[in-house]
């Protein structure tokens, strides 16, 4: 053969051979995607079945003392949380801490985002009457509401069996919160 005719069928082959690595690839890439997406959907349940809600909130194993060493020495406080069962977000978080030489302790309400800030946030013992708090601050862990706890209000919290926390989301629908209060006065009492 002469030096052009081969120099013609060598450059084929390698442009063929190029050409069958290309396609390899894309099908291996093909395939590679078809088996992430995700499998067919599983037939709806039948109309007289109940379906498990999406996302139930779902209450901490109970009031907790946390400390932490804010460099003036140990600062604790009693805190519960509620998350979402499905996603584990925060729904809300309330601890009471009780500042040295202070009469009054002091609560803090932590909110989640997406929130409709200047409803703020009514706080209520059982049945007694709902106190409005203003939302004071967000940050990157949510949005906080405080007030003062007084000796009154600290014993209505140890007896007492829920701590109603209502907040409303973006289109300005109130989302009740009941928060357990049981073990709270051991809690505090550790404070």
């Amino acid at each position: 053969m002469s030096g052009p005719i081969r120099k013609a069928r060598s450059d084929l082959f390698r442009d063929a051979g190029l050409r069958v690595a290309v396609v390899l690839a894309i099908l291996t890439c093909a395939a590679a995607v078809r088996a992430q997406e995700p499998k067919q959907k599983a037939p709806a349940a039948a109309p007289d079945q109940q379906a498990a809600p999406q996302d139930a909130p779902q209450a901490a194993p109970g009031w907790a003392v946390r400390c932490t060493n804010a460099g003036q020495g140990l600062v604790c406080k009693a805190v519960q949380a509620i998350v979402l069962a499905k996603t584990r977000q925060l729904l809300l978080s309330v601890a009471v801490n009780k500042p040295a030489g202070s009469q009054n302790a002091a609560l803090l309400v932590q909110l989640p985002h997406g929130i409709f800030n200047p409803a703020g946030v009514t706080v209520r013992i059982d049945e007694e009457k709902p106190e409005q708090l203003q939302i004071q601050t967000c940050d990157a862990k949510g949005c906080y509401a405080g007030m003062a706890v007084t000796p009154e209000k600290q014993a209505a919290m140890f007896k007492g069996a829920k701590l109603n926390v209502v907040f409303q989301n973006l289109k300005k629908q109130s989302i009740t919160v009941p928060m357990p209060l049981k073990g709270f006065e051991e809690a505090f009492k550790k404070l």
